[in-house]
């Protein structure tokens, strides 16, 4: 079988029938490409083309409450966050790790009603932007293109209410 565009392949994926091989993908934190890079992946050369991944671009909406973002303290080190979900973070400059987890502005049910009202869907909450201005050579690199919301788990336990 002759080798397929991550489009191709997904497609026949989603629609159940053979493709030349699984679809695989990856997202590793920039320390990782780093130190991939410091062991011989060579710089001009993207981490999926060198695993031999497949690609995928997409756009996503934001289901935040949209509270306002804000850098509140920056050093050298780190960085203190609060974001839209209404989370003050830390996260670290030179160093992948998940975020330390400092307040949150959803913690009881009124401030919970409270962020739910200001989360309602608009297309002004979806980045068609990027879509507009991508999509052509996005199809013709066959890419897959993917819709996404940032939901889940990630969202709602560890950076909402917590994971105590």
């Amino acid at each position: 079988m002759v080798e397929m565009t991550s489009h191709e392949r997904f497609k026949r994926t989603y629609e159940h029938k053979e493709a030349d091989r699984v679809p695989m993908l990856g997202s590793p934190w920039g320390t990782t490409i780093a130190r991939w890079r410091s062991e011989g992946m060579p710089e001009d050369v993207s981490f999926t083309d060198y695993f031999g991944l497949d690609t995928t671009a997409g756009v996503g909406g934001d289901i935040s409450p949209q509270y306002k973002s804000e850098v509140l303290e920056e050093t050298d080190d780190y960085i203190i966050r609060k974001d839209g979900w209404g989370t003050t973070s830390k996260d670290w400059k030179h160093t992948a790790s998940t975020p330390h987890w400092i307040d949150r502005t959803i913690v009881d049910r009124e401030s919970w009603e409270h962020a739910k009202a200001r989360m309602v869907m608009s297309r002004d909450r979806i980045g068609w932007d990027s879509l507009k201005s991508n999509y052509k050579s996005w199809r013709e690199k066959g890419v897959w293109i993917t819709g996404g919301l940032w939901f889940g788990f990630d969202v709602t336990h560890a950076r909402v209410v917590g994971t105590e």
